[in-house]
């Protein structure tokens, strides 16, 4: 007998239903001779688009881009998730009886510890990555209390308004779905060794008193402190590659690199003091011939129709 055809309100609590245990595929994965078959919580194909489109603008589902690795890839791929929303929550609990919700988060707490074992048997081993995986592991031992925690509080307000002969039952479906997964969450524990310590909480951070700035006037370079940062920073220039060999280091460069360690040197200054210093003979300004390849000339001496645009210390 041919199965009665579901509505499409029917077809979409079916798809939410899925989603009570936590993110899963958008769509199902169909097995292929490359890829294992993976669940989703819409079928695959064109065919559960409208009704995709139907529960996010609805607001009954999140959509997230992940990227993933199927079993069977022989790469990662891009792959996109669903997640129920409240409101999507609340629309399954609120047509499905209790019993009817037990059986869902039977089926979604099975597939839950599943993934958890297999992250158990995961684990790493290798100078920091035991550290790593620890503090993925109890994030996910984290995320599975807090789905303990969801699971009581719907146990409760669903136990209140059911009674009949289904309350027996139901009452050890959900206590074994809870012990399931407090087992799942021990032998995780069991299997990458004790929590580590938390980080002690920080002070809270307390706003600065926001003080108007004192502008002070820069103080010029005393004579002797501007000719030892400049000696300075020709030793240094003479350490690069384009000024090592013959030791002729360009005007440009020395002012913009004494300017850093100098901030208030002006144009004028940097060239009366290199000026005193080659009157005292403690170095040498040459020319630039070709002036037309100078880039900053406004940073050589002009004097004697020439362009003194390098230096060499003596």
């Amino acid at each position: 007998m041919a199965k009665a055809k579901l509505s499409a309100d029917e077809e979409l609590l079916g798809a939410l239903r899925k989603g009570l245990g936590g993110a899963i595929l958008l769509k199902e994965v169909k097995k292929t001779a490359k890829l294992e078959a993976a669940d989703g919580m819409f079928v695959a194909g064109k065919a559960s688009d409208a009704l995709i489109e139907k529960a996010k603008e609805d607001g009954l589902i999140e959509v997230q881009e992940i990227v993933t690795s199927p079993e069977g890839a022989k790469k990662v791929t891009k792959a996109q998730q669903a997640v129920l929303t409240p409101s999507g929550r609340h629309k399954v609990l609120s047509v499905d009886s209790p019993k009817q919700q037990l059986e869902t988060l039977a089926v979604a707490v099975s597939k839950l510890t599943d993934q958890l074992t297999k992250l158990n048997a995961a684990v790493p081993t290798g100078d920091g990555l035991e550290g790593a995986f620890q503090t993925f592991t109890f994030a996910a031992q984290r995320k599975f209390e807090a789905f303990l925690g969801e699971l009581q509080t719907d146990f409760a307000a669903q136990f209140k308004k059911e009674s009949g002969p289904d309350m027996g039952s139901m009452q050890t479906l959900a206590a074994t779905l809870l012990g399931e997964v407090k087992h799942a969450v021990a032998k995780a524990t069991d299997a990458i060794g004790a929590e580590p310590e938390p980080r002690p909480k920080l002070p809270p951070v307390v706003p600065p008193v926001v003080v108007p700035p004192v502008v002070v006037p820069p103080v010029p370079p005393s004579q002797d402190d501007l000719a030892t940062v400049l000696k300075d920073t020709y030793e240094l220039l003479c350490l690069f590659e384009e000024f090592r060999r013959d030791k002729i280091v360009e005007l440009p460069s020395m002012y913009h690199e004494t300017k850093k360690k100098l901030p208030s040197l002006t144009v004028a200054e940097f060239h009366s003091e290199l000026m005193k210093l080659w009157d005292e003979r403690q170095l040498e300004l040459k020319i630039l011939n070709e002036v037309t390849l100078a880039k900053e000339p406004a940073l050589g001496i002009e004097m004697n129709d020439a362009l003194y645009y390098y230096v060499m210390w003596k």
